[in-house]
């Protein structure tokens, strides 16, 4: 009977795994069929005097430094600046490598220093479909990503009705040379028909933030959609939760018919005045129940493994190894900011502000006996490792864009511009199996 039903939680755990697979070998599918597409990116920032307010931080440019971290060395990059008028800061070119990544993310930090004028779309617009003209590569895909703040405003008096019959001249231009315009704004003042305008006059799309915090991961999401235009697995994993609030529910059930079962017992035990024997039974449950927890529970209470990391586009850089055992913590924090204290590892060279956290989320009674007898009886719900970047992060798994997701052993992505790769330890080595199991 033990085999039987020790079979049927591995029939119910594999019935899961392959609905997740099934929807990634579809994803899968389509990847192999060729290399993610070469494109064309022209990023235009607003630079007006504005930005003083509603990105004091410079946000902007951590998401922009962030963006060109993740574009492939196959890819061409310009970047313009604009206020009350255009400036091209770096002029369309190859990505290449490393270095040419690092000098692009300066040469943008200098021009970011001082915000001041008004808001002039036009030019800027003008300006970047020049920049793409000159790329003559008709496979590469040719992107105008536009940020602002606010509305056209040329010279402080609101955008005149000739100067928007302008803009939009300008914008069906962009749309019959096939240049698309993904335009993200954030303010609590933006009027957002424009910017949906000029997007879907030219098959973008548009993204508004409440603030500059979540400019990162809007960027984010642009590329990952032009690198690999996927659905999500969002569908498929309310699925999946759905399935284990079932489980859960009849699980209760049999522990609800196990406690009226031991109540019965005790209650013979109070008829007959054995109160004494009742009270040392209890603490040998519970002594009984701790012990369970340091043996079976304890050990997935903490982060274990270690995390393999280098640079990205560092060609034959060394592979460095952060392990985690010696910690025995719940989270281990990896933190690019040279400044934060409590973080367990600090990388260098890196002018990024976030931490990637990794910790452990399990189910916690409010006592640990009775974790620990709910390991013994496979009561307890499987604990999981969390991949995490804390705010203005993301990282990039599998082309991608995440802030949060489980993480298995073998699990690869890339965040601040560097590569990890996480890998478990003993038997949580299987992906998918560092989890809280009870008696093996």
């Amino acid at each position: 009977m033990y085999k039987l039903k020790k079979v049927k939680y591995y029939v119910i755990f594999l019935v899961i795994i392959a609905v997740v697979f099934s929807m990634s070998s579809v994803i899968a599918e389509t990847q192999v069929q060729g290399n993610p597409p070469t494109i064309a990116v022209t990023l235009v920032i607003d630079n007006s005097g504005s930005m003083a307010e509603t990105d004091p931080q410079k946000l902007r440019e951590t998401a922009a430094h962030i963006f060109i971290d993740q574009l492939s060395p196959e890819d061409y990059l310009g970047i313009i600046t604009f206020n009350s008028k255009e400036e091209v800061i770096l002029p369309i070119q190859q990505v290449k490598d490393l270095e040419n990544k690092n000098e692009f993310k300066k040469i943008l930090s200098s021009k970011l220093e001082k915000v001041r004028g008004d808001t002039d779309y036009l030019a800027a617009l003008d300006t970047a479909g020049k920049q793409l003209d000159s790329i003559e590569n008709g496979n590469i895909k040719k992107v105008i990503l536009f940020l602002t703040d606010g509305d056209p405003d040329p010279d402080g008096k609101g955008a005149s009705r000739e100067y928007m019959d302008s803009l939009k001249e300008s914008v069906n231009s962009l749309a019959m040379r096939k240049y698309y315009v993904y335009s993200v704004g954030f303010s609590n003042n933006l009027n957002s028909d424009v910017l949906s305008e000029i997007s879907e006059n030219t098959q973008g799309k548009m993204k508004i933030s409440e603030n500059p915090e979540k400019i990162a991961l809007n960027f984010g999401e642009i590329l990952a959609e032009l690198k690999n235009p996927q659905g999500s697995l969002k569908e498929q994993i309310d699925k999946s939760k759905v399935a284990a609030s079932d489980l859960n529910k009849n699980t209760k059930e049999s522990i609800k018919s196990e406690r009226y079962a031991e109540g019965t017992f005790r209650s013979a035990y109070i008829f007959l005045g054995l109160i004494g024997l009742f009270v040392m039974a209890a603490l040998f449950m519970i002594l009984l129940g701790w012990a369970f927890y340091k043996i079976y529970v304890y050990k997935y209470t903490i982060v274990t493994g270690k995390l393999l990391y280098r640079r990205q586009c560092g060609g034959l850089s060394s592979q460095n190894t952060l392990n985690f055992e010696h910690f025995k913590k719940e989270k281990i924090i990896i933190t690019f900011d040279e400044n934060k204290s409590e973080a367990q590892y600090r990388l260098p060279n890196t002018e990024y502000k976030y931490d990637i956290e990794i910790y452990v989320d399990r189910e916690k009674s409010k006592w640990k006996f009775v974790d620990g007898w709910k390991a013994v009886l496979r009561r307890g719900k499987p604990s999981e490792i969390i991949l995490k970047a804390t705010k203005p992060g993301i990282f990039i798994y599998e082309d991608k864009v995440y802030s949060k997701k489980k993480l298995y052993s073998y699990d690869k992505f890339t965040s601040g511009g560097y590569e990890f790769e996480y890998q478990a330890e003993g038997k949580d080595k299987k992906k998918g199996k560092n989890v809280l199991e009870g008696i093996s």
